[in-house]
């Protein structure tokens, strides 16, 4: 059976743009923070990095705000 590519395109959202672009600059701001603690596992390092864009973001669901920190502490566990 042949493959079929549908072709749609949903309407941009203005919340959802602005939860995603605070997404983004949660993720540059926790890869640029410096965190001279040592420590060495990835949850750790979420640990010590989620506090810091808390206050910068306040009606940013938490769930949202974790989703953001943790590529970003990976990114900056990998490049240590």
């Amino acid at each position: 059976m042949p493959t079929v590519c549908l072709r749609f395109h949903f309407p941009e959202h203005p919340k959802i743009r602005a939860r995603m672009e605070a997404c983004a600059a949660v993720q540059r701001q926790v890869i640029d923070d410096p965190l001279d603690s040592g420590k060495t596992a990835t949850r750790s390092i979420i640990q010590a990095l989620y506090p810091s864009p808390r206050p910068q973001y306040p009606n940013l669901h938490s769930a949202w705000l974790l989703s953001a920190v943790r590529p970003g502490a990976v990114v900056y566990f990998f490049d240590c």
